[in-house]
């Protein structure tokens, strides 16, 4: 059974190529834009966001974790949190870490803390753009409660448009813990019509001529973007 077939029905089919409905999303008058992007490992929501990012469009919401940096990244991308003092027992270490960096929010991938500082959040306000924010499943539901009373909470997931393809990308990728990613990838895949107001299939072939599946599939995510903008 092709477990993506249900994400790219007929019913699911917008007037925006290679975009697809989730749950229902309304647009509020005098509302700020928010938008939340997810997807699974190995789907190319990274390299979206950093696509997207050089319109100058956006202010971007940098989440902070205490993992170590991987080869292909930079300083930007994330704050990193201090490492764990040696003989420091790891309940405590958590809890200095939620208190140190003011947490907003915070959740544990593979063995590492993730977490969105207050003042990621403060920023991203007093910016005048759209705030973009990038975030696993649960932090982007706990966005869109919290964040309700004053912002449209618009979240859009990534989907790869072949399992094959994913799973090649995480299992050859600079990643830890590359079986369990998969097993949660294919949880998120399946999830991605209740949690995302819309999903944005990333093709790796291409769809429209002289353009990569990529850059359809940032096209696509921009026009949905400014649609409701």
């Amino acid at each position: 059974m092709d477990l993506l077939a249900p994400l790219f029905s007929i019913e699911r089919e917008t007037d925006i190529p290679l975009i697809y409905r989730g749950k229902p999303f309304t647009r509020r008058a005098n509302f700020p834009l928010w938008i939340s992007l997810i997807g699974p490992s190995g789907a190319g929501k990274d390299t979206i966001k950093n696509k997207l990012l050089h319109s100058g469009q956006f202010y971007y919401i940098r989440t902070a974790t205490n993992r170590q940096m991987r080869q292909n990244e930079s300083s930007k991308d994330y704050i990193w949190m201090r490492t764990r003092y040696e003989g420091e027992p790891e309940d405590e270490y958590f809890r200095s870490l939620i208190q140190q960096y003011a947490l907003f929010e915070y959740d544990y991938h593979y063995g590492n803390m993730y977490g969105t500082p207050l003042d990621s959040i403060k920023f991203a306000i007093e910016s005048g753009k759209i705030p973009f924010y990038c975030s696993e499943n649960q932090g982007a539901l706990f966005m869109e409660e919290v964040l309700s009373t004053i912002f449209d909470v618009l979240t859009i997931s990534v989907i790869p448009d072949s399992l094959e393809d994913m799973k090649k990308r995480i299992l050859s990728g600079d990643r830890n813990n590359t079986e369990k990613r998969w097993e949660g990838s294919l949880e998120r895949v399946r999830s991605a019509g209740q949690v995302a107001h819309f999903i944005v299939k990333n093709p790796a072939e291409s769809v429209d001529y002289g353009k990569s599946g990529l850059e359809s599939a940032v096209l696509a995510t921009r026009s949905l973007i400014l649609k409701y903008y």
